[in-house]
This record gives structure tokens, C-alpha cells and sequence, in this order.
């Protein structure tokens, strides 16, 4: 069953500690305030690392990586950690030489990156392809499929092993990945980009494939983040000031601008001309938290991905409404002309509210129940709690909470140890 609203389920194993997370195709990794990574979904390919092939519906820990991990990154089948000694690990699919160990066969435990094992400061994953930023230079090697030119060498031969993107051996800031292209963030603002351009998501007013770096149109300085995933053919930019432009297919409304029309070049995302601080994309849909802690998301709902309450698409961002649930346990019985305080608890803080649809038995003044002296014996008090959601003062909003109905019974006397001992039904 589709659920649009976002409702939370813990992860076995996992109720705190974590410092992040990365999702691949059908797996799912975490990486611990300990420096440990631990991963859960499909392992056909060894993508949990934890030496097996075996599926895990709950956490496990991959193998020699206990501590000591920094940054996680998770393409389709295949994860890299950086560790803390700034080096790169790989597991998981090996088709193409996405782990960069100058083999092509799968891995169920982390292998390391052939020439990377120090001076590596984040890494990005795309499909079957990964991108390191070097921190000493501030270049940035690549390595896995290259069909599309994604590995930026000006070549389209795979590499199991890592090669230096050209034109980009220094000044770079940040990288990320899409599918199958990758971009980058210099040091002085500007955006460049390579690979696949099937939609544009290169930005260069082109849907040409390009092996080599090219230039992000109208962003040649004043980008502080970039944001693309292993799902998504479009690419974002979040500028100075917190404005956020999206390029490239738009199939599903994912760049925000109020249209699905594919786009070669940066278009401003509608409404975010401020206050954005960080954005993630999917396959089709995008996100954005703003400064004042709201999360907005638009583009494909077709299984209530953007958790605005619906399945329906949407061209522009909406913001998120987050569920919540009501704790309500009452007494389940009550003597004739017996007053009650009533009390429940909403999962997101607010206040509820009580009333009754059988007033013929029971009254509700605020959080007092009031049964009727002349209620007949062995009837019942109908009490409904309701919590009706909205925005929030720090920014974002909940979703109204599922109302609490309950029956209470009646009868002639209750005593003081919740026994009925006259009128028991």
C-alpha cells in the first residue's frame, strides 16, 4: 500500500549513533558516530560487505570496517567508503571496475583502490562508475563505466582502475554523480560537467556526450553546492545566497519550474530564490531543506515519493508534511455521573483535542469526560481524539494524525482498584 505522507520506522539496530546514509538501487548503508559502516537490502552482488551473498532485511556489519570511516557513497550495487586515513574501500558489483582494484569480479568485503589508499577528501558514486576529489591537489579521478564519457578521460574504454579527469587535476571543490555523468565544483563557483547528456544534464545547451569536462552555462562563478544521484539524469546548483537552479530531464517536473519541458541549461527552481541549504535528487523527484528547517520535494508521486499526502506529480516544490500518531489509553470503564481527565499524547507535540459521538451517555469539556448520571447501565461513551496537523514555527509541517477512537463501558460503580463490581457486563 502507497503511504504519501513520510512515516518513520526505525532500523533494527539503529535507533541513534548514525552520521549518515547512502541508498543504492536496492540496498541501503549507514554510517555510525563509531566510524563503522553497516548495510541492509539485496547482496546478489556483495554489496552489504559483510562476505556473504546473502540478503539482510536488517543491519550488518561490513567486514573491516568497524571504525576509522569518514564518508560513505553507494551507486547501484556497489559502495565506497573514505576513511579517516583518507583513503578509499569498495565493495560490492566489479562489472565495469567500479571498485577501482584493477579487477572486474565482484567483491563481498571492501577492497581498496588501487593508488588511493591516502589523499582523497570525498567521493561520489554513480551507477557503475565512482569519482574521487583529491585533497593535496584538488583533482579528480574517476574510475568503473565508461560508456558515456562519464569517467571524464576523453575516452569511452572502462578503467578498473583510477584516471585523472582532464582538465580538472586541481582546483576542484566538491564532485558529484548522476547516473552516468559526474560534475564539479571549483574553487572559484563555476560548475562543470561530463558524460551522459541525453537530457542535458550537462548544462551546456547541448545534448551532446561529452568524455571531457565542459561548462555549466550561466554558472561560471557564485555556486556553493551541487547535487545529482545515481538516479537522476538532472543535475542542481545551490548559488550564494541559497537559490537553487536544476538542468536536464524533466520528464516528471523534477527541476521545479513549473513545467515538464527538458532542459538544456540552469532554469531557477520556482519559489527557492533564497534560503536553500542543502538538495537531493532521485529518479524523477527532487528535494530541498531550507534554512528554516522545511523540506521540500516535487517531481514524480507515482508511490508518494515527494510526502506532500498524495500521489499527485508536482511541478514546483511543496512542502513536506511529516506524520505523526496518537498515544491514547483511557480508563475502559466508567461509574454513572463519573467526571474523567482525559489525556493522549501526538508523536509530534501538539496539543489534541477530545469530543464524543454519543452524547446521550458522556459530555466532553476540554480534557474532562463527563459521564451521564442518567446513562443506562451498561451503555457506552464513545471518545475521539484528534490531532488536525499544520506548520511548524521552525519551519515544515505535519500531516493530521490518524484519529483514536475508543469505548468506554459504563456501569452503576467503579471503585478505587478499576474493578467493576455492580452493572458488570
Amino acid at each position: 500500500t502507497v503511504n504519501p505522507v513520510p512515516e518513520s520506522v526505525d532500523v533494527s539496530g539503529l535507533p541513534s549513533g548514525v552520521t549518515a546514509a547512502a541508498a543504492g538501487a536496492y540496498h541501503t548503508c549507514a554510517l555510525t558516530t563509531a566510524g563503522a559502516v553497516q548495510c541492509w537490502g539485496y547482496n546478489h552482488d556483495g554489496q552489504l560487505g559483510n562476505g556473504t551473498n546473502t540478503d539482510g532485511s536488517t543491519p550488518v556489519a561490513v567486514s573491516a570496517l568497524t571504525s576509522g570511516v569518514v564518508a560513505i557513497a553507494a551507486g547501484a550495487d556497489h559502495n565506497c567508503a573514505l576513511t579517516s586515513s583518507h583513503g578509499v574501500k569498495c565493495w560490492g558489483n566489479n562489472q565495469y571496475g567500479g571498485l577501482g582494484n584493477a579487477s572486474t569480479g565482484p567483491s563481498t568485503t571492501p577492497v581498496d583502490v588501487s593508488g588511493l589508499s591516502s589523499g582523497v577528501s570525498a567521493i561520489a558514486a554513480g551507477v557503475y562508475h565512482t569519482c574521487a576529489l583529491l585533497a593535496n591537489t584538488g583533482g579528480v579521478n574517476c574510475w568503473g563505466y565508461n560508456h558515456f564519457g562519464q569517467l571524464g578521460n576523453s575516452s569511452k574504454i572502462d578503467s578498473s582502475t583510477p584516471v585523472d579527469v582532464m582538465g580538472l587535476t586541481s582546483g576542484v571543490l566538491a564532485i558529484t554523480a548522476g547516473p552516468n555523468h559526474t560534475c564539479a565544483l571549483t574553487t572559484t563557483g563555476a560548475v562543470k560537467c561530463w558524460g551522459d547528456n541525453q537530457y542535458g544534464q550537462l548544462g551546456n545547451n547541448s545534448m551532446t556526450v561529452s568524455t571531457t569536462p565542459v561548462n555549466v552555462s550561466t554558472l561560471s562563478s557564485g555556486v556553493s553546492a551541487i547535487a545529482s544521484g545515481h538516479g537522476a539524469d538532472n543535475t542542481c546548483a545551490l548559488l550564494g545566497a541559497g537559490a537553487m537552479k536544476c538542468w536536464g530531464r524533466n520528464d516528471a517536473g523534477q527541476l521545479g519550474d513549473g513545467s515538464t519541458t527538458q532542459r538544456l541549461t540552469p532554469v531557477p527552481v520556482s519559489n527557492l530564490a533564497s534560503g536553500v541549504i542543502a538538495a537531493a535528487t532521485g529518479a524523477g523527484q527532487t528535494c530541498a531543506l531550507t534554512s528554516a528547517g522545511a523540506l521540500l520535494c516535487w517531481g514524480r508521486n507515482n508511490y508518494g515519493q515527494i510526502g506532500e499526502g498524495s500521489t499527485t506529480q508536482r511541478l514546483t516544490p511543496g512542502a513536506i508534511d511529516t506524520a505523526q500518531s496518537i498515544a491514547f489509553n483511557p480508563s475502559p470503564a466508567a461509574a454513572m455521573g463519573e467526571s474523567l481527565h482525559l489525556s493522549a499524547t501526538a508523536s509530534s507535540g501538539r496539543a489534541v483535542s477530545f469530543d464524543t459521538w454519543t452524547p446521550n451517555t458522556c459530555s466532553i469539556s476540554g480534557n474532562t469526560l463527563t459521564i451521564s448520571p442518567t446513562a443506562p447501565e451498561q451503555a457506552q461513551c464513545g471518545v475521539r481524539v484528534s490531532q488536525p496537523g499544520g506548520t511548524r514555527v521552525a519551519g515544515g509541517s505535519d500531516a493530521p494524525a490518524s484519529q483514536q477512537l475508543r469505548l468506554i463501558r459504563i456501569s452503576e460503580f467503579i471503585f478505587s482498584d478499576g474493578f467493576e463490581y455492580l452493572g458488570v457486563q
